[in-house]
């Protein structure tokens, strides 16, 4: 998010930056189905929220908050590809 559409173009002095992760079956399917990615696909659980480089200190509440309400809608498949949709509302005032 950033304070003026200008500063959004140039990227300078972001308000906040946010991260969404895909839900782990998307991310499993995806992995299976492709060759170049044989550890992600045997080892699916190695990336959790609790241990992401982002999303690792969040506190509790916030973890549980984004596994029980994703922000993403995901559609499609791993053989078609898949389409993650996210609707971020914003407070006017």
């Amino acid at each position: 998010m950033f304070e003026s559409l200008d500063k959004a173009a140039s990227g300078d002095a972001s308000l906040l930056v946010s991260q969404c992760a895909l839900p782990g079956d998307v991310c499993a399917a995806a992995a299976a189905a492709d060759p170049r990615y044989p550890q992600s696909a045997a080892n699916p659980g190695q990336a959790a929220l609790a241990s992401d480089n982002v999303s690792g200190d969040n506190i509790a509440e916030q973890i549980g908050e984004q596994i029980a309400a994703p922000a993403l809608a995901v559609t499609g498949d791993a053989a078609a590809g898949h389409l993650a949709t996210a609707t971020v509302g914003i407070a006017s005032g």
